[in-house]
């Protein structure tokens, strides 16, 4: 009944019965849109046509266009409402049914924001999952010398947000709440929150907001939020710190915490800009879970077959495997319980600066089939324009000014192809775009030698959301997930090349694919090309731009570790001294690794510099080892190493 009603309010809007804004319309619509008695549908509505009757009034009429954004209480500029409008200007010229499923997604929906309040949000967020009990995690997180920072960037991370997403963050982390996935919370692409197909997250998409907070990990969807399990559905053995399937290991989530906010401070220091990163801004300890009784604590939870459910036993036969994988040790049946919940610590974060398009996602979805997978996922029918409106939606946050083909619909892969050639210049111009963001944040990583041994760049790690600068809509390529994040930092001394350079080769796999072990790794480039589709030409201008990022940024970074003092001050002093030594070391091997006198030469040349200037001669013999194992791998790295040869002559 309320779809017929707003569908009906959406048409007699949409024929005025004059030209020109209607200020008794506007008054009533704003008026509905704040009105808590109202349907939320409705109120949706009501932003959706107020964003129609500001447009309305003439460019030119700005005491109108005040007037209009006064009356809102919203503090833009016209001339900035109507650019961020531009976007979805093919909404508009579309049918009824266009218009209502933009409605649908309140964060597509810029006046919403002005009429829905953060309490509002919250409470709309609250009816659509779970709640249990948590409390502080963060202050039990002994801040060390090697993550020093991680209060002040989860506090920068906030402060940094504007102040209608940061109550709504903030109403999140009331109480130290713990929110898990419910049968009825929305799966459905840009919902105001979103459990996205094939996560164990909840994404909030705030009305009027190109910001996503993500909840990291809220469970599995089904009668059990949380299990235990040594294998995944497809007998896949599943990693050390997802065998507590469905939550989060305390640690991993700190540890996710410190080096993320190293990360953060040591890029933000060197460019002046925020990094392309998510950022963990709450940690809290899970007190309960839910049950098949309803709310318990986790250590009855897994001891009692009443509260679990059905796949008790299954879960008992694997707990003793997962404990020996997280303790090492072999543990009684009364002690297995204890020791997994003591081991595991389980928790859950709040993370600001994600993005819920992930690379491996957006190539999915935009294969032939991809529309009907998300439909069958979803467990609803779909037409030829529900198929064309899911497409725009994926292709509108992967293409910088994307704007639909105007053909008739015959399929979704014939769709998905016009949209691609009908948008070939942005599309191309995007993904050189994107590649080089990639190789501005990765060059400036690795002049610090951090490394994460691919999870911070794995397609299904990093992601794009297009995103609004202040002048126009942007994509912006975001890397999350830091749990296996290695950064020196201020407590270790020297760059070790033995875990470090393997750490940085697997971010190489993940980000231009290959080989990894007995795997071949497809890589962001994989789903980039898959989602993009660039001709070998452009292929070829993206990975240009890449190097150049990549280049650029590795050589101002080591330079700002060196030279800039608040840089300096975020690592060991014998770190920074002895920084060039491995740059030093791997370009002069570089040019003689296949002349066998030379490199003997090499060899005693550097082992003597190294020592000279204060290496131990384990991590030495690091340097020499990892260069002769590495020989084929390295010299792709050349071109970010200088050739100093006065220093080297000197040696």
């Amino acid at each position: 009944m309320v779809a017929i009603d707003v569908a009906q309010t959406l048409l007699s809007v949409l024929t005025p019965d004059s030209d020109g804004c209607d200020w008794e319309r506007i008054t009533r619509l704003i008026a509905t849109g704040r009105s808590a008695r109202q349907a939320w549908e409705r109120r949706r509505v009501a932003a959706l046509l107020l964003e129609i009757e500001f447009l309305r009034i003439d460019a030119d009429d700005e005491d109108a266009q005040e007037r209009f954004l006064a009356a809102l209480g919203a503090d833009i500029r016209p001339e900035e409402v109507r650019r961020r409008l531009e976007r979805f200007a093919y909404v508009r010229r579309g049918t009824a049914d266009d218009l209502l499923a933009h409605a649908s997604s309140e964060c597509h929906l810029l006046f919403a924001r002005y009429l829905f309040t953060p309490r509002e949000v919250v409470k709309r967020i609250l009816a659509q999952v779970r709640v249990t009990e948590g409390r502080s995690r963060m202050r039990r997180f002994k801040l060390t010398e090697q993550h020093p920072w991680n209060m002040a960037e989860a506090k920068l991370a906030l402060r940094n947000l504007p102040p209608y997403e940061r109550a709504i963050v903030r109403g999140l982390m009331r109480d130290w709440r713990i929110y898990w996935v419910d049968a009825g919370t929305p799966s459905r692409i840009g919902s105001l929150v979103e459990f996205p197909l094939g996560t164990v997250a909840l994404v909030i998409k705030p009305p009027g907001s190109t910001h996503e907070i993500e909840i990291k990990r809220c469970g599995v969807r089904g009668p059990r939020a949380v299990e235990v399990r040594q294998h995944d559905a497809r007998g896949e053995r599943l990693p050390k710190q997802h065998q507590l399937y469905g939550a989060s290991m305390g640690d991993c989530l700190l540890w996710e915490w410190g080096g993320g906010s190293m990360l953060s401070r040591y890029f933000r220091k060197v460019h002046g800009t925020e990094s392309p990163m998510s950022q963990v801004v709450s940690v809290a300890k899970i007190r309960t879970v839910p049950g098949m009784l309803g709310p318990v604590a986790p250590r009855t939870y897994f001891e009692e077959r009443e509260h679990y459910g059905d796949g008790y036993d299954d879960m008992r036969r694997d707990l003793p495997l997962v404990v020996n994988d997280f303790t090492k040790r072999k543990r009684s049946e009364e002690e297995l319980v204890d020791a997994l919940i003591v081991a595991t610590d389980p928790a859950q974060a709040i993370v600001t600066g994600t993005t819920s398009f992930r690379l491996d996602l957006l190539a999915r979805y935009l294969s032939p089939e991809g529309a009907a997978g998300y439909f069958e996922a979803l467990a609803v029918p779909h037409s030829g324009d529900d198929d064309r409106r899911f497409a725009d939606a994926i292709l509108g946050e992967a293409i910088d000014d994307y704007e639909p083909p105007r053909v008739h619909y015959q399929s979704y892969a014939h769709y998905v192809d016009a949209a691609l050639v009908s948008n070939r210049h942005a599309a191309d111009e995007t993904y050189a775009s994107v590649f080089a963001q990639i190789g501005r944040f990765w060059g400036t990583a690795m002049a610090a030698r951090v490394y994460s041994s691919g999870e911070s760049f794995a397609a299904r790690n990093t992601g794009l959301r297009r995103v609004w600068t202040g002048e126009r809509w942007r994509v912006t390529w975001i890397s999350m997930d830091h749990d296996s994040l290695q950064m020196i930092g201020r407590k270790y001394r020297h760059f070790h090349p033995h875990p470090d350079v393997n750490g940085m080769l697997q971010d190489h796999a993940h980000i231009l694919g290959g080989p990894l072990g007995r795997y071949i790794v497809k890589g962001e480039l994989q789903a980039m090309k898959a989602i993009y589709r660039p001709s070998a030409e452009v292929a070829s201008r993206g990975f240009a731009a890449f190097r150049t990022a990549l280049t650029d940024s590795y050589t101002h970074a080591h330079r700002a570790i060196r030279e800039d003092p608040a840089v300096r001050r975020l690592f060991h002093r014998e770190f920074v001294e002895t920084l060039h030594e491995w740059d030093e070391a791997m370009g002069d091997f570089i040019d003689v690794r296949h002349d066998s006198e030379e490199l003997r030469k090499w060899h005693d040349r550097t082992r003597a510099r190294l020592v000279r200037h204060g290496i131990p001669s384990r991590i030495v013999r690091q340097y020499l080892l990892v260069a002769m194992d590495m020989i084929d791998v390295l010299p792709w790295f050349g071109g970010l190493y200088a050739r100093p040869k006065r220093r080297l002559s000197k040696a």
